[in-house]
């Protein structure tokens, strides 16, 4: 565990900038490219965002991996990730998992 915790300032912000947004932003229109077809409600660049969608963003990320699909985090990201929706996320969200 990280001292002090990982938070949205400190670690989440930009965790879902750099592997997320790119797609899974509110910047980007239903017919921009950049969307690659992500769904136009599922967006990563707010914390309210990644709090409404933290479980699936969880499974997908941490679980299964499948996103982003172009190439993901490092191991030591993932690693922070994980500590940031459990610590962080998931009891904001009132998720159990």
């Amino acid at each position: 565990m990280h001292d002090p915790p990982l938070d949205y300032d400190t670690f989440g912000k930009r965790f879902m900038d750099q592997y997320c947004a790119g797609c899974h932003s509110t910047q980007w229109p239903e017919n921009h490219g950049n969307r690659n077809d992500s769904p136009l409600t599922v967006n990563f660049d707010t914390y309210a965002g990644v709090v409404e969608w933290a479980e699936r963003a969880y499974i997908r990320t941490y679980e299964t991996g499948d996103m982003p699909p172009g190439g993901g985090p490092t191991d030591q990201d993932l690693v922070r990730f994980n500590e940031w929706m459990q610590c962080e996320v998931f009891p904001d969200a009132g998720v159990e998992l």
